[in-house]
């Protein structure tokens, strides 16, 4: 997948997906590995995974769900209100995808998500993977800052610079939400 293709939409959710029978000319007789659902770390998108689409040429079946307001100019439809809805709309996709069981893993708020997830549909899981996250809750200072964060006009940009490496800023950043509330921005 090109990085600038649109995302496929599902529901609430838009996704990329790497299938190896579809991208990777994986055969039809041949079983798969399995599927692996990425779920990506906050302030990032979907897209942060581009690389391990690489799995389908390996036999997994990669979903990577773009969770409800990142990386889109515009919400899909109602704002998520907590992270029990991303985990919730991580479900739907698997349902819509006719996917069963998965290898889940998240990066940081990913993570959370993840750990949401198990903790409402544990029979979704083959294995969970939680990388630079948190089993406990954020404290309220903390989890108040990422709401205001998600849930209003925000811009990526002003964390990238500390946060992530130049191929990033460049490659990854630009299709990220904008502020585009110039009464807060100022």
């Amino acid at each position: 997948m090109r990085h600038n293709e649109q995302m496929s939409s599902c529901s609430r959710l838009r996704y990329l997906e790497a299938n190896p029978r579809t991208s990777a000319g994986w055969p039809a007789d041949r079983p798969l590995a399995g599927t692996l659902v990425l779920l990506h770390a906050f302030p990032l998108g979907a897209r942060m995974w581009e690389p391990q689409q690489a799995l389908a040429a390996s036999g997994w079946h990669v979903v990577m769900p773009q969770f409800r307001g990142f990386d889109c100019a515009t919400p899909d439809g109602l704002d998520a209100q907590s992270l029990d809805d991303y985990a919730a709309d991580v479900a739907d996709l698997m349902q819509t995808l006719s996917v069963s069981r998965a290898v889940i893993g998240g990066l940081s708020m990913g993570g959370y998500v993840a750990l949401a997830l198990y903790r409402r549909a544990p029979a979704l899981f083959t294995r969970l993977i939680l990388a630079d996250t948190r089993a406990e809750a954020d404290s309220k200072e903390a989890r108040a800052n990422r709401t205001s964060l998600v849930f209003s006009g925000w811009s990526v940009r002003p964390y990238l610079p500390n946060r992530s490496g130049s191929t990033s800023i460049t490659r990854r950043a630009s299709p990220l939400r904008e502020n585009t509330n110039t009464a807060s921005s100022a």
